[in-house]
């Protein structure tokens, strides 16, 4: 097999080289939480818990060595029981190799392209009697006005403080 390859003008050596230069997933993942924390996300350390826990073995192998078999697998394995949880794995592992592709650390296909979701029920939360009772004792005994006004104003309203703080008089 060997003599035939370089027959056919294939270097062995050059392709021994590509092979021990090509960055694992989990030098991938690294770039991609560097560009995170760069960016100011604040989710990076859930999503490095997430993968190391669910993608751990995948960490030390070749990226070109993850198969969209094997993510749709991975996937089908969480979504058994974890549904939401499932889907947003897929996406990290999408995440990771789309910024690798974007910044030429890899290259070929996107292995998490293409997985088909699990539907998600959305969930609404509503404080309990017993929740917001407790709620409003503590506000009671906070010191500041300010909280004391903030808060049962948002839990009335359902605002969030990003959407009081860009609130504007008219």
């Amino acid at each position: 097999a060997l003599r035939a390859e370089i027959a056919h003008g294939v270097d062995p050596t050059v392709e021994k080289q590509r092979e021990t230069e090509e960055p694992t997933f989990g030098d991938l993942c690294e770039a991609y939480y560097k560009h995170a924390e760069v960016r100011g996300k604040k989710s990076v350390d859930c999503v490095r818990k997430r993968i190391a826990t669910h993608c751990g073995a995948w960490l030390n192998r070749r990226a070109s060595q993850v198969t969209k078999n094997e993510v749709a697998e991975l996937h089908d394995l969480i979504g058994a029981d974890y549904r939401s949880l499932a889907n947003s794995v897929g996406d990290h592992i999408k995440a990771i190799f789309n910024h690798a592709i974007k910044r030429d650390l890899f290259e070929g296909e996107n292995p998490a392209r293409g997985t088909d979701r699990f539907e998600e029920t959305k969930r609404q939360r509503f404080l309990s009697l017993e929740e917001l009772t407790r709620v409003n004792a503590a506000l009671l005994e906070e010191p500041d006005w300010r909280h004391r006004a903030f808060f049962p104003l948002s839990v009335l309203t359902g605002a969030r403080k990003g959407e009081w703080l860009a609130a504007r008089w008219k």
